[in-house]
């Protein structure tokens, strides 16, 4: 026995070595940047091009926005206030209370927690911690700062001229990067501290690329691929992705086209950036029109708070980040009118509501829109709608009708009541009631809410909700009355969530192992305070349009779940 031990041993320890040799071979035979950081699966196609004088605005359009090309202005931003103005001791001293949105480091992680609620913060408090913490503002600028920021001659006039909009910052502490993404609209990023690496992809290479799948109308998205580790051997077309490289250090900008694919990595110890957004259609323009154009001078900047811009933030209450542009959604509405002068109301609304369907939106976002056009249009007060109506309605009236389209909790004061459920509100409020004194144990609550990402700001609020006379002792009957009013926050600020469909395992694996991060370990109950209302998996994000009336089915799970909620509380 003890020979046929040994061959056995022996056979193992061929076995093995054979086994390494064949992983080795196989290491040596993998695609060229397999696993390894994005851009070295092969040499970039060179630098965009760079320009030490800004062109004029038609050249500017010829040259670029018409193409989708990208482009670097070098120095040019060192002309703007900002550029020598920005310390953080002035942005402190001066622009200290104006609140600010915050996104992770590391793009679409767990979402910061900031002195004003989940993804919001004043810019003082997070200038005193931003060293510290794994955040930086992603927000519009406040306008009170927009003085201090210049926009490019080259998009002042002509064609340009009220295309323009929003304006964006950008401050971290370094060591920001993006994932491979497109934007929807044409940008000019201007970078004031700090350097940026920019990796930029061609559209017409996407088809080679992972992509999430989103609704059609998403004309923003990001890639599946790992940005650090790009996994050829999964994605063997992607060795057909080419790319081009930007560099950008203190007073450059760029020229970033709509819908063209990037990532962007940020470095220094401080990092700064504004970005001017410009509509897309510009893009698709068959003629450059150079009124003003000819009093234009390239030397002449002017303030972005001398510019005609569509979105605009005051520096408090609800922001306007990322909505869409009102006149390419007047252009598409008119679009339905070539060959007609009215439509019934009803079948206006069917009309507008299957691009919806074949555009493979949700069902809580074909019901939104549903009450957006019918509220805006006045479909449930008139049969027949006209084309002149339509032409009629003022920019204000389009500029209201695109932020109820497309609604971006994440933009308002209340987010936070938008990531979680009444259910889960509920499942906390039990879990931290003291039976004894039958009292809620305020201190309990407070951490177990940030245990599920909340933020100790808003479990405050609550609190203080629930606590009619201030005494500091929540009672039962206080529960009783104001349960209700408390959990409603979270109903009426939930939004139907916009589809989009990940079947990357890896992708999702490295998501769910984030989100358990987040969490820090406690009592056994937390997955029952963490859990979905709705556990059966019913009211999936599924939904064929109906113009028939009667029940909605996913309405009436959410009256229920209500309900519930409202009982047990």
């Amino acid at each position: 026995m003890s020979g046929v031990k040994h061959l056995s041993f022996i056979a193992v320890v061929v076995l093995t070595v054979s086994h390494l040799q064949f992983c080795q071979g196989d290491n040596n035979d993998h695609p060229r940047g397999h696993l390894e950081r994005l851009g070295n699966h092969i040499d970039s196609d060179g630098h965009v091009e760079i320009y030490d004088q800004i062109p004029s605005a038609r050249e500017f359009w010829e040259k670029h926005v018409r193409h989708r090309k990208p482009a670097v202005f070098r120095g040019v931003a060192k002309k703007f206030d900002a550029y020598n103005l920005w310390t953080d001791e002035y942005l402190m001293e001066k622009y200290g209370d104006l609140e600010v949105k915050l996104e992770s480091k590391a793009e679409k992680k767990n979402i910061p927690v900031g002195s004003k609620g989940k993804g919001r913060d004043t810019i003082s408090d997070f200038l005193r911690t931003y060293v510290q913490k794994d955040s930086y503002i992603v927000s519009q600028i406040p306008d009170p700062m927009s003085a201090e920021v210049s926009v490019l001659p080259c998009i002042t006039c002509g064609s340009f001229k009220n295309r323009i909009l929003e304006a964006n910052l950008w401050i971290s502490s370094g060591g920001t990067k993006s994932l491979l993404h497109k934007d929807a609209d044409n940008a000019i990023n201007c970078l004031l501290n700090g350097t940026k690496d920019w990796l930029l992809i061609h559209p017409k290479y996407e088809k080679f690329i992972p992509m999430a799948q989103e609704a059609k109308s998403e004309v923003g998205g990001f890639s599946v691929i790992n940005v650090d580790q790009v996994n050829i051997v999964k994605y063997p077309d992607f060795k057909k992705v080419h790319y081009n490289h930007a560099n950008l250090s203190p007073g450059d900008c760029l020229y970033l086209p709509y819908a063209y694919l990037h990532q962007v990595r940020s470095y220094g110890s401080k990092n700064v950036a504004v970005s001017v957004l410009f509509a897309a259609g510009l893009s698709h323009d068959k003629a450059f029109k150079d009124d003003g154009c000819d009093k234009q001078d390239s030397s002449n900047f002017t303030k972005l708070t001398d510019v005609n811009m569509v979105w605009t933030y005051p520096g408090h209450g609800p922001q306007t980040l990322g909505s869409m542009d009102p006149m390419e959604l007047r252009d598409s509405i008119l679009a339905h009118f070539k060959k007609r002068s009215k439509i019934s109301s009803k079948q206006f609304l069917k009309e507008l509501i299957s691009i919806d369907d074949e555009g493979d939106e949700g069902a809580g976002m074909i019901k939104l829109h549903q009450k957006a056009y019918t509220k805006h249009f006045g479909l449930d007060k008139k049969d027949v709608i006209t084309s002149k109506e339509i032409n009629d309605m003022t920019f204000d009236q389009w500029k209201a009708l695109a932020v109820d389209i497309d609604p971006d909790p994440a933009n308002t004061e209340e987010y936070e009541y938008a990531l979680f459920s009444p259910r889960q509100i509920t499942n906390i409020i039990r879990k931290c009631m003291d039976t004894k004194e039958n009292i809620l144990d305020a201190e309990k609550f407070i951490k177990k809410y940030m245990r599920i990402g909340g933020s100790e700001k808003i479990a405050n609020d609550i609190l203080q909700k629930l606590d009619s006379n201030d005494d500091q002792r929540i009672e039962e009957k206080e529960l009783t009355q104001n349960g209700d009013s408390v959990l409603q926050l979270f109903k009426e600020h939930s939004m139907p969530p916009k589809k989009v469909i990940v079947k990357d395992e890896e992708y999702l694996r490295a998501e769910a192992e984030n989100d358990r991060k987040q969490l820090q370990p406690d009592e056994e109950d937390d997955d029952e305070i963490m859990g979905d209302e709705d556990p059966e998996g019913e009211g999936e994000d599924e939904y064929e349009y109906d113009d028939r009336e009667g029940e909605n089915p996913e309405e009436e799970q959410n009256k229920r779940q209500d309900k519930d909620s409202h009982d047990e509380l």
